[in-house]
């Protein structure tokens, strides 16, 4: 097993505290949640569709910071109905809200998981429109992190970086996805980092990173593998998709919190907010 990447003595505890306007520098350009993890964000959480009568309606505007969307409101709406989630909004400020028109393709928002997190069933899944300029901008270099919840061990994408709406499997970008119990991380199709992760017991921290020189996988508080790599993302344009490559490698479980960096952030940044996402979903 390799040694942990992030090295610390304790995880930093600052689950009240977490505000993403603090790594402003670190050039935030993806951040969903079902709080408000963003002081200069005061917009809507999330659009939900009512089963009974296909309504729509967004949740969440104006809440304050480290407050989660009102449940009791959502039930009072839901009325015992189910709630399909239509646009998860886009808290960085870039206002790249992932959405799906498709009713049977809408992933659920849960009733049972902590935090109400959107569940993702193989199939149903969450992509951006079309980002002119690319998904990035900085060269290789980000960081991405995840609040997830699974023991589902099929192949199965959690995220992916296309270059069209269209784009399932072999994207041409980059994914985070499980392969039975290996946590993965692959850039374009020229390298992919691929670590047997620990046995799949449902929450669990997940951060890929390029450092400009090497991509790196992290589950929890362990680096899993690392391998070189220089490869810059074709700026054109791209997508991002949630849950699944678009139409293949469909996914099965909880996202509770999802954020990406255009940077290579440092790892006391880094380390913060892995340690505040643990602290607010008890992942590890």
């Amino acid at each position: 097993m390799i040694s942990a990447h992030h090295t610390t003595t304790s995880r930093p505890k600052i689950a009240q505290g977490f505000n993403l306007k603090d790594y402003a520098a670190d050039s935030p350009v993806h951040a969903y949640s079902m709080r408000r993890i963003n002081s200069d964000y005061s917009g809507h959480i999330i659009k939900l569709r009512r089963s009974s009568d296909n309504d729509e309606r967004d949740f969440g505007s104006g809440i304050s910071l480290g407050s989660y969307v009102s449940y009791s409101d959502i039930d009072s709406w839901l009325g015992g109905a189910t709630a399909y989630i239509v646009k998860w909004y886009d808290q960085s400020g870039n206002g790249r809200d992932l959405s799906r028109s498709t009713a049977s393709l809408q992933p659920t928002l849960s009733t049972s998981a902590f935090g109400r997190a959107p569940y993702f069933n193989v199939g149903p899944h969450l992509s951006s429109d079309v980002v002119s300029g690319g998904l990035l901008s900085s060269g290789p270099a980000m960081s991405l992190h995840i609040a997830l919840e699974s023991n589902y061990n099929s192949f199965s994408s959690f995220w992916s970086f296309a270059t069209n709406p269209a784009v399932s499997g072999n994207i041409t970008y980059a994914r985070g996805n499980r392969y039975g119990t290996n946590v993965r991380f692959a850039w374009r199709s020229d390298t992919g980092c691929s670590g047997t992760g620990s046995a799949l017991n449902g929450k669990e921290y997940y951060y890929a990173h390029h450092d400009g020189s090497n991509i790196i996988v992290d589950q929890n508080e362990t680096q899993i593998d690392t391998a070189p790599n220089t490869s810059t993302f074709n700026s054109g344009a791209g997508v991002l998709h949630l849950g699944a490559d678009n139409g293949s490698h469909k996914w099965q479980g909880f996202i509770y919190e999802f954020i990406i960096f255009d940077s290579s952030q440092s790892s006391a940044n880094s380390d913060a907010i892995r340690g505040e996402l643990n602290t607010e979903y008890s992942l590890y």
